[in-house]
């Protein structure tokens, strides 16, 4: 199987609440549409790691594992899932805050304006 990294916050979680305004460790905002249907299915056909920062802090991946199954991924799909800070190696990372490169470097002043999905 190959292997794809998710990021959660603004892929996954929704991130309304800005990390370090919601309470610590509290995961308070809904999936983004789609989310648990995609992620249910993704763990059926690759090696799927969900990364954050947030696994720097103790039990955070206990939390994500209660957040996912609260909003109706199955666990034992959950349970398929790898959690870490890190990126490694991987065929694909689906992140919020990425840039595709594709051999051409990208203007700066277009990388100093850009924004994620959810914020434009």
């Amino acid at each position: 199987m190959k292997i794809i990294y998710v990021d959660f916050d603004g892929v996954l979680n929704s991130y309304q609440t800005k990390f370090d305004q919601a309470a610590p460790g509290e995961l308070p905002d809904p999936p983004v549409p789609g989310a648990i249907e995609w992620l249910t299915k993704a763990v059926e056909r690759f090696h799927v790691t969900i990364f954050t920062c947030r696994m720097l802090q103790p039990g955070t991946e206990a939390k994500i594992h209660n957040w996912l199954c609260q909003h109706g991924m199955p666990n034992h799909a959950v349970d398929k899932l790898a959690f870490s800070c890190v990126k490694r190696g991987a065929e694909v990372y689906i992140d919020d805050r990425g840039w595709r490169f594709d051999g051409t470097f990208p203007d700066l002043d277009v990388l100093e304006n850009i924004k994620p999905w959810n914020k434009q």
